[in-house]
């Protein structure tokens, strides 16, 4: 009934709420992903950049997402970025935050890095709702940056929060930094750690698949 694909607009207690429908399925997101390009493999690493506090890319991917219904572009994603930093008119060149400037590049290198993970996860949401094996599957931006869970999901009546991260020596030093950020004690916590030889490849990006529901299923009824 209203335009732009949204359900509902509401504001209780002075909070403004946003629901949309209609966004795509899966078949239809890997046809996005597929034809996606990316130059962010094997890209210099900057220590300063590795280790600095920047704002999260987390926010703008998944604004981007939301506005568009559609995977952002790399380029997208880089400039929006760029935009919402309120970068200087030479910011091809420096990228300057706080008291810090980066050379550009070096901040973009790490930005695409987490580019393959962040479209990984996004998928994987709606492979896990699209299976219609749980009562609920969430994703919430203030969740995953702040609690460190990258979905909360219901089955049989029960809640758990869902950890992914690739089984690779800096997949396995990530989930370890987590772990130190973030308190899990109070959830009942799913690690999922993936091969990469068990992904399966759309274009230049690895997702995971329906395997890893069932697998993700299996480890919530030993929990149980």
């Amino acid at each position: 009934m209203f335009l732009k694909k949204i359900a509902d607009i509401s504001i209780k207690n002075g909070q403004i709420g946003i629901v949309r429908g209609g966004f795509p399925s899966v078949v239809a997101l890997e046809l996005q992903i597929a034809q996606l390009p990316y130059e962010g493999a094997a890209q210099n690493k900057n220590p300063d950049v590795e280790n600095s506090r920047l704002p999260p890319f987390i926010q703008v991917f998944y604004y981007l997402f939301f506005q568009r219904y559609a995977v952002p572009s790399q380029d997208a994603f880089w400039q929006t970025y760029c935009n919402w930093t309120e970068q200087a008119a030479d910011r091809d060149m420096y990228f300057r935050y706080q008291s810090n400037t980066f050379a550009a590049q070096d901040v973009k290198n790490r930005l695409l890095r987490s580019y393959p993970s962040l479209i990984r996860d996004l998928h994987f949401y709606f492979v896990c709702l699209e299976s219609s094996l749980f009562e609920e599957v969430v994703y919430s931006l203030k969740t995953d940056f702040e609690l460190g869970i990258d979905l909360s999901i219901t089955y049989k009546g029960k809640h758990y929060a869902v950890s992914i991260f690739t089984d690779t020596r800096r997949g396995r030093a990530f989930k370890q930094k987590k772990d130190k950020r973030h308190d899990y004690s109070g959830v009942t916590e799913i690690v999922l750690d993936v091969n990469l030889n068990d992904l399966d490849k759309k274009g230049n990006f690895f997702l995971m698949g329906y395997s890893h529901v069932q697998r993700l299923l299996v480890a919530m009824q030993a929990s149980a």
